[in-house]
């Protein structure tokens, strides 16, 4: 869509954002909302710019983050995302906290170890290395022929965003860009994080 503003329910509680580019939606579904910038068709989430919402209800250990066969939540919890980063192949380059519509949210610039060679049954050997890393709420899950859960590449830089919600699960955004194209998760951030509304 054009630029402009967005809401979605998906998440269980409502969101309404501003993109400053054209953008298009590549997946909605129950506790999940991708974005991809208008004209990467169809997205490679290994080398193409992304944007992902999501309802975190848990973070994979790294026996879950590898596991084709896993279909339940994640067993480190959902607001112990430095416990995930310590479990598994993660680097963080940076680390803050700032308000999100007058929430708490903590800020991670991070990219999977690029030494770490994961990614069997996950991807295709020439993207290694990438795991899955995160679960949405069990209520959200559908019986499914492969996993539906997130994956993160070692080819991309990452910026996280998560999002305290008082007595609920954190909402948690990502965008993720090839290396390189890390000027454009500061502007996301001024584009679009700093529009957000969050409802209750």
């Amino acid at each position: 869509g054009a630029p402009g503003r967005y809401e979605t329910d998906l998440l269980g509680i409502p969101i309404d954002f501003a993109v400053g580019d054209p953008t298009a939606l590549r997946t909605a579904r129950p506790g999940l909302v991708l974005l991809t910038p208008a004209g990467s068709s169809p997205p490679h989430l290994d080398r193409d710019p992304h944007v992902q919402f999501v309802r975190i209800a848990g973070w994979n250990s790294p026996e879950e983050a590898v596991d084709e066969s896993f279909r339940s939540v994640g067993s480190i919890a959902p607001d112990d995302i430095e416990g995930w980063i310590a479990a598994n192949d993660v680097i963080v380059d940076a680390r803050s906290e700032r308000l999100v519509d007058g929430r708490r949210a903590r800020v991670f610039d991070l990219h999977v170890d690029p030494g770490s060679g994961l990614g069997d049954g996950v991807c295709l050997p020439e993207v290694r290395p990438c795991f899955w890393f995160a679960s949405v709420p069990g209520a959200f899950v559908q019986p499914a022929a492969v996993r539906l859960d997130y994956v993160l590449y070692g080819s991309m830089a990452m910026r996280f965003w998560l999002i305290d919600i008082d007595g609920e699960l954190p909402v948690l955004i990502q965008v993720a860009v090839p290396g390189g194209g890390e000027a454009w998760l500061d502007e996301f951030e001024a584009t679009t994080i700093d529009t957000i509304s969050l409802g209750t």
